[in-house]
């Protein structure tokens, strides 16, 4: 068990390394928002949450073309309006 705990950490620490590189624009709208929730599930990444959360706030323009945030809102109303509501309170 103890070697599973470890592999989930170290994996986020790769996906930690390659995304928080990355300008806003690389990212589009649907990766923003699987980034997010990916970050819902793993603890400890909340400067890859904060970056899901600004470049979501950057794109939403895009947001009725988005899949990903259809199916969240589908799935997940809640989850989807905090993420709404995040974007327009987040800061730093």
């Amino acid at each position: 068990m103890r070697s599973a705990i470890y592999m989930i950490f170290w994996v986020g620490e790769d996906y930690e390394g390659c995304f928080l590189g990355k300008q806003y624009s690389w990212f589009d709208i649907d990766t923003a928002v699987l980034l997010y929730l990916w970050t819902l599930n793993v603890h400890g990444n909340e400067d890859l949450k904060w970056m899901a959360l600004q470049v979501f706030k950057s794109k939403l323009g895009d947001l009725e073309g988005s899949m990903e945030y259809d199916k969240l809102m589908k799935e997940s109303p809640q989850t989807a309006k905090k993420l709404i509501a995040l974007s327009f309170a987040s800061h730093r």
